[in-house]
């Protein structure tokens, strides 16, 4: 047992120092620069020390004044000054992921509203007579520019003679109308 709480100490002060030279480089400050700040936050720190702490493995005990005038010194929470810091790959890899997932949720958004427009088309084009559901798909055809054998089999669709749409793609199950897959 104290061996782990001696582990997780330890960890917590590699993450400290990280961040301290972290900080202290993004400001462009030299050791001497982060000393006066933290003697001007209350706690004066040696340049050796400094030196130490953002050198050594482990890094030197860190007292909890200490990591609080870090805190104050950096505009930190605890929790950002103790959070271990990732990689530039890695934060990398996070961004392209929160991008993917926000395509994911548009994507998601858009199958919903496709199948909902999927549903009403059916819903009223199937009590509808061959000839007024051929005149709509002309219409459509039009605006759209969809080929003549692609407006065919949608109205073979639509008037229930073809099981599927010419449209129909699988995207997490159901089939999604207009122009997809082709």
């Amino acid at each position: 047992m104290a061996q782990a709480a001696k582990h997780r100490r330890e960890t917590v002060e590699r993450n400290i120092a990280a961040r301290v030279k972290a900080e202290r480089q993004a400001r462009g400050w030299s050791l001497e620069t982060m000393s006066k700040e933290l003697e001007a936050a209350g706690f004066p720190a040696a340049v050796s020390s400094l030196h130490r702490l953002e050198r050594e493995d482990p890094p030197p005990r860190i007292g909890v004044d200490q990591a609080l005038a870090f805190c104050d010194v950096f505009e930190l929470a605890f929790e950002e000054l103790t959070r271990a810091q990732v990689s530039p790959a890695v934060a990398d890899v996070a961004l392209d992921l929160a991008r993917y997932l926000a395509a994911v949720e548009v994507l998601t958004s858009a199958r919903r509203e496709v199948l909902g427009a999927e549903a009403a088309v059916l819903e009223r084009a199937r009590p509808r007579g061959k000839d007024e559901i051929e005149e709509a798909v002309q219409i459509w055809q039009r605006r759209s520019s969809v080929d003549e054998d692609i407006a065919s089999e949608f109205v073979e669709f639509l008037t229930g003679r073809a099981q599927a749409s010419p449209f129909a793609v699988e995207i997490g199950g159901g089939s999604v109308l207009p122009g997809a897959g082709h």
